[in-house]
């Protein structure tokens, strides 16, 4: 007899709703995992990969630290809406996402 033991897992992604355009700024989280039965708190996911999407395209990837925290340095370089999303790819993979939408950058005359 065999079993399969799924645990859910979350990514929690925290990003601003606007950035400049050309400018670096920080896409942060956590990944954790439902808490198992008979315990109230979740448990964080330290170690563990976390990849980071631009409009569908992986763009960078690290690894979760102290309490399954994570951070990825960004910059956007064209005006438009873009899908910000972060995956687990565990098993069962998890993720979440933010919209950022960039504002141009201030024009600077010489």
């Amino acid at each position: 007899m065999s079993y399969e033991i799924v645990i859910t897992t979350y990514v929690n992604v925290s990003a601003p709703r606007e950035a400049k355009v050309g400018e670096e700024f920080e896409v942060s989280g956590y990944l954790m995992a439902a808490p198992p039965p008979g315990r109230a708190e979740p448990v964080y996911l330290e170690g563990m990969p976390v990849i980071l999407y631009v409009d569908g395209v992986a763009r960078d990837y690290t690894y979760t630290g102290t309490f399954g925290k994570y951070s990825f340095r960004l910059r956007l370089d064209y005006p438009k809406v873009y899908t910000i999303k972060v995956v687990f790819p565990g098993y069962p993979p998890a993720g979440g996402d933010e919209r950022v939408a960039p504002t141009p950058a201030p024009e600077v005359y010489y």
